[in-house]
């Protein structure tokens, strides 16, 4: 009979930065098993690349007499229900940098963390992900988050992290009871929360009208421009232009949404739109963690500058309408970033990384 069975999980490490890109950066187990989160994933497609093989059409004839190898970049997205414990690492590897802004204390019980944008290095960070694929585990080192995208409807809130590699290799897998799974709960609908408002004016929630929301971090990576002579791995992972979006389905009650995109109360006019304050809130539900009860951890991603993209108001037969938003957000000269995550939970993360000038 065939050995089937279903193992499938993802363990995310962060890589050293001042190490030269790709196996030198690379972590292992058993060695560096604290310097990796585990994660129950929903899906994954990274995985080997396409199309690895050169093919030199000759003029002898019409079929090819000589392939040799080609460029080798390994790529795909994890998927997975988030929780507020297990997203630091994505968000690293997405934002570029971190600081740990407070620790427990005679006030507080958590310690609390700010990922901003790398805004002046073509080089992200990078981590070591291993995936177990059932009979294997599927090990990439030097992974790069191209885009991050949260999505949220009536159930959890999903996380999905597209990512470019270096180069993988096989590793033997590891049993349920080698992987240490985070103790919070993946974050449920009723535990997110959307504010909004005009600049420098008030925010108004948005909790019972929003019935999805997505917010994608985009880094457009180039990994193709980091292959060069004399390997067909890349040496590098360029980082292009830093983009954020997001899309909310929001029940159409008023014209409110439609106002902010024209701008004016009554239609479009030649000033800009209004310029519009976002917070996207994710508030964990309380874990144990051994006798202890963790409360109040939660993730807020702040936009304080955003502007509405499209707004499409469209009656289908006697359906309810509902208005479908696009923003995006845009660098704030007062706050000095496009987007700012505040990370507060009960874990205390290595950040020394966060702001060593990165090695090719």
């Amino acid at each position: 009979m065939p050995d089937e069975r279903i193992l499938r999980y993802a363990s995310i490490g962060i890589e050293d930065p001042t190490a030269d890109f790709g196996d030198a950066r690379a972590l292992d187990l058993p060695d560096d098993s604290d310097e990796f989160i585990d994660i129950d994933i929903a899906s994954a497609s990274l995985d080997t690349p396409d199309d690895t093989v050169l093919n030199y059409d000759g003029g002898l004839s019409r079929t090819v007499h000589t392939h040799r190898p080609g460029p080798y970049i390994p790529d795909g997205d994890l998927e997975y229900g988030f929780d507020i414990k297990t997203i630091f690492h994505l968000l690293y590897l997405v934002f570029g940098d971190v600081t740990q802004t407070a620790e427990p204390n005679e006030e507080q019980d958590l310690y609390e963390y700010e990922f901003t944008p790398l805004r002046h290095s073509l080089i992200l960070p990078s981590a070591t992900t291993l995936l177990g694929k059932d009979h294997f585990e599927h090990r990439f080192q030097g992974c790069t988050v191209n885009e991050l995208t949260i999505q949220i409807d009536d159930e959890f809130a999903m996380v999905t992290a597209d990512i470019v590699a270096h180069s993988d290799s096989k590793n033997d897998i590891r049993d349920i009871e080698d992987l240490e799974l985070s103790e919070a709960y993946p974050i449920a609908f009723y535990e997110a929360s959307i504010e909004i408002g005009e600049e420098g004016e008030t925010q108004t929630s948005y909790d019972a009208e929003v019935e999805s929301m997505e917010l994608t971090i985009t880094n457009n990576t180039d990994a193709a421009a980091g292959v060069g002579l004399g390997s067909r791995f890349p040496d590098r992972i360029i980082a292009g232009d830093f983009e954020v979006t997001a899309n909310l389905d929001i029940a159409f009650e008023d014209t409110t949404h439609l106002e902010h995109f024209w701008g004016d109360a009554a239609a479009p006019t030649d000033e800009l739109q209004d310029i519009m304050n976002v917070n996207l809130i994710f508030e964990s539900a309380p874990y144990e963690e051994g006798e202890e009860t963790i409360e109040g951890a939660k993730l807020d991603f702040h936009m304080p500058h955003v502007l509405y993209q499209t707004i499409n108001l469209e009656p289908s037969g006697r359906d309810r309408m509902v208005q479908s938003v696009d923003m995006m957000a845009y660098y704030d000269e007062d706050s000095d970033y496009e987007i700012l995550a505040d990370l507060s939970n009960n874990v205390d993360y290595t950040t020394d990384y966060a702001h060593i000038e990165f090695s090719a």
